[in-house]
């Protein structure tokens, strides 16, 4: 009895939509994980801790100066497109993904300029080498283009074509994997990096300007390639634009917490202290990424909730959050022990270090599994505005202790400043969301 109960309740379970493409992005996300974690490892091993310190400050001065860059497009075309497709609007279809395309545009051709411009000298100033600010020029070409990919899957997830949105991220996945870590075994360097992250988004703006038309052919809500151009320079995307913009400002704070540490570290520490650094961060984050998938649905689940059932709304955005947290304590206890080993296994001698690192980092793990739905709700609740304030608050506090810590004890610094950063938001945040929901 209790047998037949607990399978008809897996059943009941499995048919809900929600768990199945959950499932279905999981299993794509534990794919591209393995294959990240693989072509990390090849490269540490390749470069060593000094190159791979190098490595690591390409992609954090690319994160600085492709903040200006973000004005909220991705999230906030997910949120309003999801909103659209559920009422079946197509007119705010076209004006939606019309908008994406040309806010994208303009901000490359302005402000992706003055970045490509201004690289090499910013690379000087905060890590005093021009080549770093040379290679993330390549690197912030390969963003841009990359722009349409971005496109093509916000609208499989929209329509909840999770199975080719599975499929396609990893063949993107694979390319950028294949094409680096080639370029270095060919002896290529840092300059096979990046040039391999260039090759990969190329052929994949190809690829996604094919299917998106193969798609709007089949799909009568679409709107075709020739209808987008056209309303280009009809469309005013003023409204949509204010909710990006609110969007982009929110991402881009909270995304300080991520950058704070490694920029600062960077500026205070030898490049090796910032490849061990980079390590142990990225090793740590390994449990959550599984939790990654449910984050994206929700940006499309949680406006269909307001659209449809607020009370379902606020019921779902609390398990969600109560189980995340859950599971990423289980996740993450088998993390910390088998760090030394591990580590001395996949990277080899010459990053022991990093193993000392991890252990407090597991209190960042945690919080940002708990942090699944933060996001989404407060977009999903259009109180971004809010969000930003709290934001800035915390930052206020927090990074002025952080540059301490880390200017004082360099790597530990910024493993305990990664901490705090990141635990302080996940609790304040939640506490005001509880407050919203009474």
């Amino acid at each position: 009895m209790v047998i037949d109960f607990a399978k008809k309740k897996i059943k009941n379970f499995w048919q809900i939509r929600f768990v199945k493409d959950t499932a279905i992005l999981q299993t794509s996300t534990v794919l591209n994980t393995g294959l990240s974690i693989f072509a990390s490892i090849i490269l540490a091993r390749i470069l060593l801790p000094e190159l791979y310190g190098q490595y690591a400050l390409i992609f954090a001065l690319v994160g600085l100066l492709s903040m200006p860059m973000d004005w909220g497009v991705g999230y906030g075309t997910t949120t309003l497109l999801a909103e659209a497709y559920t009422k079946a609007d197509k007119k705010k279809i076209k004006d939606v993904i019309t908008y994406f395309i040309q806010t994208t545009l303009i901000i490359s051709l302005i402000i992706g300029s003055l970045a490509f411009i201004f690289a090499p000298r910013l690379g000087t100033y905060l890590y005093h080498s021009s080549q770093i600010g040379h290679f993330t020029r390549l690197i912030l070409v390969a963003l841009i283009l990359g722009n349409f990919f971005t496109l093509l899957g916000i609208v499989l997830q929209v329509m909840r074509r999770i199975k080719e949105l599975a499929i396609l991220e990893n063949f993107n996945k694979l390319a950028y994997f294949i094409f680096p870590v080639a370029l270095v075994l060919l002896h290529f360097g840092l300059l096979g990096v990046v040039l391999g992250h260039l090759l990969s988004s190329t052929l994949f703006f190809a690829i996604s300007l094919f299917l998106y038309y193969l798609l709007s052919k089949k799909i009568d809500l679409l709107p075709g390639l020739k209808e987008i151009f056209f309303n280009l320079f009809r469309l005013k995307s003023s409204y949509y634009l204010k909710f990006g913009l609110l969007i982009a400002f929110e991402k881009n704070l909270s995304k300080l917490y991520t950058l704070i540490p490694l920029t600062f570290l960077g500026m205070f520490a030898a490049t090796q202290e910032v490849g061990f650094y980079k390590i142990a961060y990225s090793y740590m984050s390994i449990p959550i990424v599984i939790l990654g998938p449910i984050s994206r649905l929700l940006m499309v689940q949680l406006p269909k909730d307001k659209t449809e059932d607020f009370k379902r709304l606020r019921t779902n955005f609390k398990k969600v959050t109560l189980y995340t947290g859950l599971i990423s304590i289980l996740l993450v206890t088998p993390f910390i022990f088998l760090a030394p080993l591990a580590v001395k296994f996949f990277y080899g001698s010459a990053y022991l270090p990093v193993a000392g690192l991890t252990t407090f980092l597991a209190f960042y793990t945690i919080a940002n599994g708990f942090a699944v739905g933060i996001s989404p709700i407060y977009r999903t609740l259009h109180k971004m505005k809010l969000s930003i304030k709290l934001h800035l608050i915390i930052l206020l506090f927090n990074a002025p202790l952080a540059f301490w810590l880390i200017k004082s004890y360099h790597a530990q610094g910024a493993i305990w400043a990664t901490v705090i950063l990141n635990v302080t938001p996940v609790i304040i945040f939640l506490m005001v969301i509880a407050f919203l929901f009474k």
